[in-house]
C-alpha cells in the first residue's frame, strides 16, 4: 500500500486537515478489506483507478463520506488508486447540499450530496483538487466558535465536559449545540466522545499488550468495563477481539487508511 498525506495550500487550511493520496492492488495482497473506524472528519474522494464497496453500493469515480460515529469497512478485490480531501470538524458544510447532520454517517456519490455543480471528475491529480475546493470554499468563512471549540476538544482527546466548553468559549451550551449543528452536523458532545474513543483506540494499536483498567483510567473512562461497553458499542468487538482483529491487518501487511 501506497498512502501519503500532504499539507493543504494555506487558503485550504481553514477547511481541510489534508489532503491524501492512496494506490493499492487489493487484488494482489490477499486482504480485501479497509476498517475504517468513527470520525468526525468528513473525506472527498477522487477515484482515479478501481472501487470499492460499501454497504451494498459501489463507490467509484467521485465520492463522499460524511462524518461517522460507527465503522465503516470498504471492501475491493482490485487495484484502486485515488487522492482524497480530509476536511476540519464542520470545514465541508460550504459543499454539501444536504444539512450536515444528514451528512453523518453517509457514505454516497458525490453528485447526491455537493452543492456545487463543476465537475470533480477530472481532479484526479492533488493538484487539481485542491483547485476545485479553493474555487468553492474561497469565499466561505468557517465558524470561528466551530473552530475553536473542535480544536480544544481534540487538544484534550475528548476529555472536556460540553459545560466546561461553552464556559471557555464565553457562550452558552444550548447556542454552542446550535452552531455545532449548522456547521458540524454533530453535537460537542458526539465529537468528545468520538475523539476520546479514538485515543483509546490509538493507544492499543500502539500497545496491544497495555492493562485495559489503566488505559481506560488515561482516556476517561470510568473503568475497564466502561471502555468494553463503549468498543462493543463502535466496534461489535470487545477490545480483546479488537487486538486480534489488529493481529489479522497486520499479518496481512495492510495498514488501514484512517483519518
Amino acid at each position: 500500500m501506497r498512502y501519503r498525506e500532504h499539507p493543504p495550500p494555506q487558503a485550504l487550511r481553514p477547511f481541510v486537515r489534508c489532503l491524501w493520496e492512496l494506490a493499492h492492488d487489493y487484488g494482489g495482497s490477499g486482504y480485501s478489506r479497509e476498517h475504517l473506524w468513527a470520525t468526525p472528519y468528513a473525506e472527498l474522494l477522487v477515484l482515479r483507478a478501481g472501487s470499492y464497496r460499501a454497504g451494498g453500493r459501489t463507490l467509484q469515480g467521485v465520492a463522499f463520506m460524511g462524518p461517522r460515529t460507527r465503522p465503516v469497512t470498504l471492501t475491493s478485490d482490485e487495484r484502486v488508486e485515488l487522492v482524497a480531501a480530509r476536511f476540519h470538524v464542520g470545514g465541508a458544510r460550504d459543499l454539501l447540499a444536504c444539512r450536515p447532520g444528514d451528512a453523518v454517517d453517509l457514505v454516497a456519490d458525490a453528485p447526491e450530496v455537493l452543492a456545487p455543480t463543476t465537475p470533480l471528475g477530472s481532479a484526479t491529480t492533488l493538484t487539481a483538487l485542491a483547485g476545485w475546493l479553493h474555487l468553492h470554499l474561497g469565499h466561505a468563512t468557517p465558524d470561528p466558535v466551530v473552530v475553536t471549540a473542535a480544536r480544544i476538544v481534540a487538544e484534550r482527546c475528548g476529555q472536556v465536559p460540553v459545560t466546561s466548553l461553552a464556559g471557555e468559549l464565553g457562550t452558552t451550551t444550548r447556542t454552542l449545540q446550535r452552531r455545532f449543528d449548522r456547521s458540524a452536523g454533530m453535537s460537542p458532545g458526539a465529537l468528545a466522545r468520538i475523539l476520546r474513543f479514538n485515543r483509546a483506540r490509538e493507544l492499543l494499536v500502539r500497545d496491544s499488550r497495555v492493562d485495559l483498567a489503566a488505559l481506560a483510567a488515561e482516556t476517561g473512562y470510568a473503568d475497564h468495563a466502561h471502555l468494553t461497553r463503549t468498543f462493543r458499542e463502535r466496534f461489535d468487538l470487545s477490545p480483546r477481539e479488537f487486538r486480534e482483529l489488529l493481529r489479522e491487518i497486520t499479518e496481512a501487511g495492510v495498514a488501514s487508511v484512517q483519518a
